[in-house]
């Protein structure tokens, strides 16, 4: 009986060493690594490199005016460059590549006018950049970087990298002098006072006064007047009448010559133009008019004005009307729109 025991304890015995010993035969054969090899890094960060077993000894930087390590694996980015970290096991170096880049914005500070587009760069890193406005009512800025001014005021276009923010100030001018070139202008002296046929040929939808002065024949100045249009999109045209020049009686004056002078500005208004239809008839005196409100939107007024021409292209007269198709999709039918002759 004894010698079954002591059989049995040496077969337990010899299990007990199997299982015991197999945690060792896999910690001997588990690689050795560092928990990254290349590290990519902006000037300032830090970073954590360590190996997948304890016992890690000796770091050190091959260049440390490009990144240093402490003995807890940290390696802070110095300045731009390369090097390489490494630490040791059991007399077995293990390395990773540092590469420590210093982005910087192409430009700190834009003036732009409204309409323009420049292009920013951010140098010194491959990494992915981030382009954000933060009023895209100023000025818009691609994911490549291309700014692009939309309106008066200030905006700063950020560039990110990882944990880094990267401004450029922008601010956005109107020019009026390049809005006022872009409009095409003819005036119509219609005997009564001056009809001005305006087209916005610029980019921008635009707010725009119109003055004029009448003098009589010996340059005496007579009178003035104003008419504007504060919503006039690109490609839109339209008519501002200025009223001759009266006494004290309302009583019209002749005048001689005169003077059109224009203010224009960035209209804070979207124009509905382009949706409204308008077609006519013409009578002897007359036009009956047509207006169809196709923009989708119930609109606040519809002002419809007609400038007559004689057979010769001479303008003769002018008048306006205001539709009642305001609601969206509404026909409105103006009949007999008179044109108030010379007198």
């Amino acid at each position: 009986m004894s010698r079954w025991i002591k059989r049995i304890t040496g077969i337990m015995l010899v299990m007990v060493l199997i299982i015991t010993m197999t945690p060792v035969n896999t910690q001997a054969a588990k690689k050795i690594k560092l928990n990254k090899t290349k590290l990519t890094m902006i000037k300032g960060d830090s970073e954590y490199l360590s190996l997948n077993v304890y016992g890690g000894k000796g770091w050190k930087s091959s260049k440390k005016s490009v990144a240093t390590v402490d003995k807890y694996g940290c390696v802070k980015a110095k300045g731009k460059g390369s090097c390489k970290i490494s630490v040791k096991y059991k007399n077995k170096s293990y390395t990773c590549k540092v590469k420590v880049e210093d982005p910087a914005i192409s430009e700190k500070t834009l003036t732009l006018t409204i309409g323009d587009s420049a292009a920013l760069k951010l140098t010194g890193t491959s990494q992915k950049v981030q382009w954000d406005s933060d009023d895209i009512s100023v000025a818009t800025v691609s994911s490549t970087g291309v700014v692009k001014a939309v309106g008066e005021g200030y905006a700063d276009i950020t560039a990110t990298v990882g944990d880094h923010f990267y401004n450029c100030s922008v601010t956005v001018k109107y020019d009026s002098a390049g809005a006022l070139s872009d409009l095409a202008i003819q005036n119509y002296d219609i005997g009564r006072g001056v009809v001005s046929i305006v087209t916005n040929n610029g980019s921008g939808t635009l707010s725009i006064d119109g003055k004029a002065v009448y003098y009589s024949a010996n340059g005496s100045m007579l009178d003035s007047s104003s008419d504007d249009n504060y919503c006039l999109a690109p490609g839109d045209t339209c008519a501002l009448y200025y009223y001759g020049p009266t006494n004290a009686d309302y009583d019209r004056v002749a005048y001689s010559t005169y003077d059109v002078v224009y203010n224009v500005e960035p209209s804070m208004y979207k124009s509905r133009a382009k949706g409204i239809t308008v077609s006519g008839t013409k009578g002897a005196d007359n036009v009956t008019a047509k207006v169809v409100n196709n923009s989708g939107d119930t609109l606040e007024f519809i002002k419809v004005a007609c400038v007559f021409f004689d057979a010769s292209g001479k303008a003769i007269g002018y008048e306006y009307h205001y539709s009642e198709g305001t609601s969206a999709g509404a026909t409105d039918f103006m009949v007999g729109v008179k044109f108030l002759s010379v007198k």
